[in-house]
């Protein structure tokens, strides 16, 4: 493969999706308005109510903050790393018939979709209490992210199943020249 432009249609829309996935998903973890209420709004990492802002990262935040945090933290660190492994996959030319590269993105993309999801029931569960409170913007940007996360792992599990158009004797001169091993011409 070696580049974009050889790679197949199913990795590269894998690429583009986890990418969009991964760039909304670091849009909603910073965002600070996943509630707003009449007197204030809430985030993962800050809060304010009546002018009056505060850290939510301290130890005596809640549990169910704490909770939904962590499990958006793991999702960024997973989604990082699928995304790290996908394009390694297309763009080098060492590992453009390595599927261990694929395998690696098809778990770590869904493990992130459901990491996110999680976190998205936990704040759903705890934060979403009074009739004032309104879901924001940056709740919906979790939840487009997870499931952008997931239809990436459909592709990716697409691209895994795919056979390799790779000749026997490419494979072995390829395992030769790796190891520096050189067939003897008969002459």
């Amino acid at each position: 493969m070696s580049g974009y432009g050889q790679a197949s249609d199913v990795a590269r829309a894998s690429m583009l999706l986890m990418c969009l996935s991964f760039v909304i998903h670091i849009v909603a973890y910073g965002a600070p308005y996943w509630t707003t209420r009449k007197n204030g709004h809430a985030g993962l990492w800050t809060a304010c109510t009546d002018d009056y802002c505060y850290e939510r990262y301290n130890q005596w935040v809640e549990g169910w903050v704490k909770c939904t945090q962590a499990f958006m933290t793991l999702s960024v660190i997973f989604l990082f790393f699928a995304l790290f492994s996908i394009f390694i996959y297309i763009y080098h030319k060492e590992y453009d018939k390595d599927k261990r590269l694929v395998f690696l993105s098809l778990i770590l993309s869904p493990l992130a979709g459901l990491c996110t999801f999680f976190g998205i029931i936990v704040w759903g569960a705890y934060e979403h209490n009074g009739a004032s409170e309104v879901l924001n913007w940056p709740f919906a940007l979790a939840v487009v992210s997870s499931l952008g996360s997931l239809c990436s792992g459909v592709f990716l599990y697409l691209e895994l199943v795919a056979p390799i158009s790779v000749s026997v004797e490419e494979y072995r001169k390829k395992i030769a020249k790796k190891h520096g091993l050189y067939q003897r011409q008969n002459v």
